[in-house]
């Protein structure tokens, strides 16, 4: 039997509330901030699939879109995390 692959999102929604929600969050905080988390990653595809420039191969633009979008989601996750350790 195959088992369904786990999603990209659902594994990073898992380490995210492992690493970042307090674990005496109430139930309603980890909702909210699932849909939050969710939303983001929804924004986030429709803005590649409406932004990235057809072809087989990747441009500049678009490599440098990919860029930016790695380099403002890492300086977040590391913001977020500090601020999960503060408190």
């Amino acid at each position: 039997m195959v088992s369904k692959p786990t999603g990209v999102i659902a594994t990073a929604w898992q380490s995210y509330l492992a690493s970042v929600i307090p674990p005496d969050a109430s139930d309603v905080q980890k909702l909210e901030s699932r849909l939050a988390f969710y939303a983001g990653a929804a924004a986030l595809w429709k803005g590649l699939m409406t932004v990235l420039e057809s072809g087989a191969e990747p441009t500049e633009a678009d490599l440098a879109l990919m860029e930016s979008i790695q380099t403002e989601l890492t300086d977040f996750w590391c913001s977020a995390q500090a601020k999960a350790e503060e408190a």
